[in-house]
This record gives C-alpha cells, structure tokens and sequence, in this order.
C-alpha cells in the first residue's frame, strides 16, 4: 500500500521538532491491508510551551481508527505526529525506530472481527521525560 502526503503539517515554533519524518512513516508504517484509507498529519493543536522541557510526559504519536464524518464514504486509519522539543528529538526518534514504530505496526495490523470497525479507536505514544522513555496507551 501506497502511503498518500501527509494531509497537512502545522508550522510549529523553532524550539520544536517533528520526531519523525514522512519518509519514515511510509517506510516503518504500512498497513498490511487496503481495507480502509489511511492517512497522516504532523498537526500541534497543544504544543508544550518553550520553558516546559522537565514536563512529566508529552504525546509524540497517536494512530486512531475512526468512524466518518457525514460527509465521508468510509472510516479511517489517522495518524497524527505531534512535535517535541528540539532537544529530545534525537532520543525520541531513536525509540521510535528501536520500540515504537513496532507497537504501532503491531496494533495498525492485528487481526480483528468485523464488529471491532463498528466504533473509534486509538493508539497513542507518549514520551516519559524524567525516565526517557516511551509508552503507549490502547482506548476504545
């Protein structure tokens, strides 16, 4: 499966980075089946602000399936990347690469029953900053 464009990519400020590139997501994140569209953006609609470096945790990734909007013929695979700080995208897109772009995949192309497609959900990543880790978390 081809991966489209991204959809858009909001201008975020110098102090932040995108942890990954559209280039690595069509290489490291390919859906298995052409069920349904699949479709990414690089979208900050709460970026941390510039003197929040030591918060607790930050989402980085997050992949949902959703339902249509009326105005869409089908559901939807939406992935969106959030941007970091600058000085933790080195060790962000270092995890993703080793840990979380597996995660993603592994959830993106489980084998599920027909009755799972009938409602939302999501997958994200969240950066853990005082451990330097990744961790996901499943919502249906």
């Amino acid at each position: 499966m081809n991966i489209s464009p991204p959809r858009f990519k909001c201008k975020i400020p110098g102090y932040l980075s995108y942890p990954i590139s559209a280039g690595d997501i069509a290489k490291e994140i390919q859906p298995e089946t052409n069920d349904y569209p699949f479709s990414f953006s690089f979208f900050s609609y709460k970026h941390p602000k510039q003197n929040q470096e030591s918060i607790p945790s930050y989402s980085v990734l997050s992949l949902r399936f959703r339902l249509p909007y009326p105005s869409e013929p089908e559901p939807r695979w939406e992935l969106t990347v959030h941007p970091v700080f600058r000085i933790h995208r080195k060790q962000i897109s270092d995890l993703l690469f080793t840990k979380g772009f597996f995660a993603i995949r592994d959830w993106l192309n489980l084998s599920r029953p027909p009755s799972w497609y009938i409602s939302s959900h999501n997958i994200s990543v969240d950066y853990i900053t005082s451990q330097k880790i990744i961790s996901y978390h499943i919502s249906a």
